[in-house]
């Protein structure tokens, strides 16, 4: 699809996707021919000038000419994928693929790509009667501009004012529904790809003697399709009325640019709705209404956008449900709220058996009631992804180690539906998910951990940091691949790609000689750190001091003096900390930032709205319910970081961290995360617990 040189979409790498300016070229071939990738490719292949887009079984045998397995053939095989789609896949995320074939299967695709492809119809020309090329869309054609004239939706007001909702997904997923409740909300025009398309495009593929499973198809009518729906698009929002438009579009979010090419071109404020389900319940929706949009080919789940979107999981949503669905994503789509880019928490992660209501064993043998128990997503990123992603103003992603068990399936479950982006989380054919057993005391609502590391063990992060804006690491000390130079390396490169690295030293043990393990002194790339008292003290080596001077056994919190923890603070800035968080139980919380440079250099790209050089404690908030803490401290880095990010001084981001961590302890609150609203909400009616008064000043370092 071509647009006209003044409206188009960018030219960006991925454009190709969208227009069909660029051909698959023999030279992809050759290049595999000449370092020996595919060197028995079949002759067919390797005698064509001009190649079209190659059939499934071809890229099966070039898969198998590169030296792929039988067995790793057989596992791409049964996934029944469109050519187009088995040229899209990561064989690395599928089940039964060796790491050795999964590299070569790489190569192979990596040269089917490059130069970008072009889906060709095969056979001969179309008949007369099919639908002709868009305007400008012919070999030759004037390319559209870069993404670089392109200015971005934030550069100046959108010229007509109007709105424009994108929902966008799978087949089956729900969109068309979610949409109409969306434009009868916003009283909005709908344009829906598949009412626009199929009336012509059925007669189109009865005059071409083709079908809809068939290339032609997609090179010539659905390009043709989505560029009607753009075009009728753009004339509403010209007019000033507001849009909702409805597609797959699985090919236009790999754009990062694309919502900004569109705003552009439609002079529009542009979101985008990613509406997603299980691929059994998109299979059976899609079987239950058998519509003429829906193929034979095997339903998968597509990647999530690269540009800036809402997630909506329906898979667990009942019909009744999806008007309310809608309107909470169309709110949080075009929240006036200040937003960033995207987050990601990575670390340790596991399924909690919580033991609610425990009493104390005089010994390690014997017998205890509990009042109650119950299954919850656990860990550092369970936690605090939830909380962050309920908050409605972040991206939010995970990047963990989970087994291919019921307790993985269990989390995956979890993160989907707290609308928590899930492609980089690992799933281990030989390591289990990682289980906690946590007693929670009657006594005093302090809980123990018993844990079964599982992958959490072997987890080392492995991602781009610059697609985020911050990353929230938990519990390094309990993670042995992770410790040491790893975890030195990655911070580092947090800091050279402008992104704030957090840490949460939960179970850090006293380690001032080699911290974090035999690495260099990792502290000086940490943005954020976050630990309570005892374990901020084991960071800088004076656990062990404070517990011997107090004959106490752990809760320094309890015992240590305004100066001892500034004291325990100071050696952490002196370190190369950004900002230190300290939780305090129910005494509240404390913070001190660093100076100038030190902020700019370790927050990264973030606009924050913190003072050098400060101090900040806060009482915490009274509970009305019951407490467990289980989780507490990772909603308080949640909340802090939520706060942070939208440009909150020292004080609101510890009002926020501790507002959160209370929604979480409190028994009288929801069981799930609070939305930002109704944190706002809580936050105006809260009493405060009588411990501190507010005691804010300024410190030399």
């Amino acid at each position: 699809m071509q647009l006209a040189a003044d409206n188009t979409l960018a030219n960006t790498p991925s454009h190709s996707l969208f227009c069909g300016q660029h051909r698959w070229k023999r030279s992809c071939v050759d290049s595999l021919l000449k370092f020996g990738h595919l060197s028995p490719l079949p002759s067919r292949l390797r005698d064509l000038s001009l190649l079209t887009m190659p059939s499934v079984r071809e890229i099966l045998e070039a898969f198998r000419a590169a030296g792929t397995t039988d067995a790793a053939i057989d596992a791409i095989a049964s996934l029944e994928l469109s050519a187009d789609d088995l040229l899209d896949i990561n064989p690395a995320e599928v089940w039964g693929v060796a790491d050795d074939d999964a590299e070569r299967i790489s190569r192979a695709i990596a040269a089917f790509n490059s130069p970008p492809r072009a889906i060709q119809p095969p056979g001969p020309p179309p008949p007369p009667g099919a639908l002709p090329a868009m305007p400008g869309a012919m070999p030759g054609a004037a390319p559209p501009p870069s993404s670089a004239a392109i200015p971005s939706p934030s550069a100046a007001t959108p010229a007509t004012g109007a709105l424009c909702l994108v929902v966008a997904g799978p087949p089956g997923a729900g969109k068309t529904t979610l949409a109409a409740h969306a434009a009868a909300h916003l009283k909005a025009a709908l344009v829906d790809k598949d009412a626009l398309e199929w009336p012509l495009a059925n007669c189109a593929l009865t005059a071409a003697g083709a079908t809809k499973d068939d290339a032609y198809y997609n090179s010539t009518i659905k390009p043709s399709a989505y560029e009607t729906c753009l075009r009728v698009a753009a004339q509403n929002c010209a007019a000033g009325i507001d849009v909702v438009m409805v597609a797959p579009f699985t090919s236009y979010v790999k754009d990062a640019t694309f919502l900004a090419t569109l705003a552009h071109r439609f002079g529009a404020r542009v979101a985008l709705l990613w509406v997603v389900a299980y691929p059994e319940a998109l299979a059976r929706r899609q079987q239950a209404r058998a519509a003429d949009q829906d193929t034979s080919v095997k339903v998968t789940l597509p990647k999530p956008p690269a540009c800036a979107h809402v997630l909506v999981d329906t898979s667990s949503v009942q019909e009744a449900e999806m008007r309310s669905t809608a309107l909470d994503a169309v709110t949080r789509a075009f929240s006036a709220e200040k937003t960033t880019g995207r987050v990601l928490c990575a670390g340790h992660v596991c399924v909690d058996v919580v033991l609610e209501g425990c009493g104390e064993l005089e010994s390690r043998e014997g017998y205890c009631e509990v009042q109650s128990t119950r299954l919850a997503a656990g860990g550092s990123v369970a936690n605090c992804a939830s909380t962050l992603a309920s908050l409605e103003t972040y991206g939010v992603d995970a990047h963990c180690s989970v087994g291919d068990d019921a307790f993985g399936r269990f989390l995956l479950d979890y993160f989907r539906q707290n609308s928590v982006g899930t492609s980089y989380v690992s799933v281990s054919s030989k390591h289990p998910t990682s289980t906690a057993c946590l007693p929670v005391y009657k006594k005093d609502g302090k809980r123990a951990v018993y844990c079964a590391q599982g992958g959490n063990a072997h987890f080392v992060p492995d991602v781009d940091v610059a697609t985020y804006d911050a990353i929230l690491l938990g519990y390094p000390h309990v993670m042995p691949a992770l410790r040491g130079a790893p975890l030195a390396r990655f911070a580092a490169t947090c800091v050279e790609r402008g992104t704030c690295l957090c840490l949460d030293v939960n179970e850090a043990a006293d380690d001032y000689n080699q911290p974090l393990g035999d690495a260099s002194d990792a502290y000086e790339n940490i943005g954020v750190l976050h630990g309570n008292l005892d374990e901020a003290a084991a960071c800088v080596g004076r656990k062990k001091e404070f517990l011997e001077r107090y004959n106490i056994k752990d809760g320094l919190e309890n015992v240590l003096s305004m100066s001892e923890i500034e004291s325990v603070a100071r050696s952490l800035l002196r370190r190369g900390c950004g900002v230190v968080l300290f939780t305090l139980g129910p005494l509240g919380a404390f913070a001190m930032t660093n100076d100038e440079p030190t902020l700019r250099r370790t927050l990264g790209r973030i606009e924050h709205g913190l003072q050098p050089s400060h101090v900040s404690r806060r009482a915490a908030f009274k509970a009305a319910g019951a407490i467990d803490t289980v989780g507490a401290g990772d909603a308080f880095l949640a909340g802090a970081v939520a706060s942070l990010l939208s440009g909150g001084d020292l004080d609101r981001v510890l009002d926020v961290g501790l507002a959160a961590a209370l929604w979480r302890v409190d028994a009288s609150r929801s069981s799930r995360p609070p939305r930002r609203a109704e944190l706002e909400d809580v936050m105006g009616g809260l009493e405060r617990l009588p411990t501190v008064a507010r005691t804010v000043y300024d410190f030399v370092a």
